[in-house]
């Protein structure tokens, strides 16, 4: 069965945190361990909690670019899934992978932070995507502990331990990237230089939508 890893957001843009977050899981597990066979990036069609990502076709586009984009990293593809789907909440994505490509399994490459909100149920159907799916936890480097097995099981509580038997890995980036999406919007609305956080392209495509 192949194993594929799914790393999903916005990407409104997308930045160099996100390119070395991917990088990272390449290398780690598909190249060195042997634990995935490949990576897709899955950008949201709407976030249900954010109110800025209409422009789904050109965050898609950045993020097929290839130059500077998720398109040069090898066993990394793109997929273009939500555009047609155009789910609601992440529940409807996992089951729809789940049914189209049944001799697949799918991890979900996914942050400490992002774990913690859905144990914590801030996600719609929390419960049901702890429980049906496999995790790699990603620690960006916002937090100096190594997030291992250990760790979890030391914040989550008891009532979530058996949980914990679908994270089949944790690792740490070597090097943390304080940039955000939110933040390099802010940087271009307020006039300021971006890179080396995106490509020069998706700065001059932000700047005119920023104007107009």
């Amino acid at each position: 069965m192949e194993r594929i890893g799914i790393f999903l957001g916005s990407f409104n843009p997308p930045h160099i945190g996100h390119i070395s977050m991917v990088s990272a899981c390449v290398n780690e597990y598909v190249k060195k361990q042997n634990l995935l066979d490949s990576i897709w990036v899955i950008p949201a069609y709407q976030n249900p909690n954010k109110s800025n990502t209409n422009n789904y076709r050109e965050r898609l586009f950045f993020c097929e670019q290839s130059n500077g984009g998720f398109g040069y990293i090898p066993n990394v593809f793109v997929r273009d899934i939500e555009g047609d789907l155009k789910p609601k909440y992440t529940i409807e994505l996992i089951e729809y992978l789940k049914s189209e490509y049944p001799d697949t399994e799918f991890v979900w490459l996914i942050t400490w932070e992002t774990y913690c909100e859905l144990l914590n149920g801030k996600w719609y159907a929390s419960s049901r995507l702890l429980d049906e799916n496999k995790f790699i936890i990603i620690n960006e480097g916002k937090m100096d502990e190594d997030i291992d097995i250990n760790y979890i099981h030391s914040r989550i509580g008891h009532s979530n331990l058996i949980r914990c038997k679908n994270v089949i890995s944790t690792m740490k980036l070597p090097n943390r990237i304080d940039i955000s999406s939110t933040k390099i919007r802010e940087m271009i609305k307020n006039g300021e230089c971006p890179i080396p956080y995106i490509t020069c392209d998706i700065w001059e495509t932000l700047i005119i939508d920023y104007i107009d």
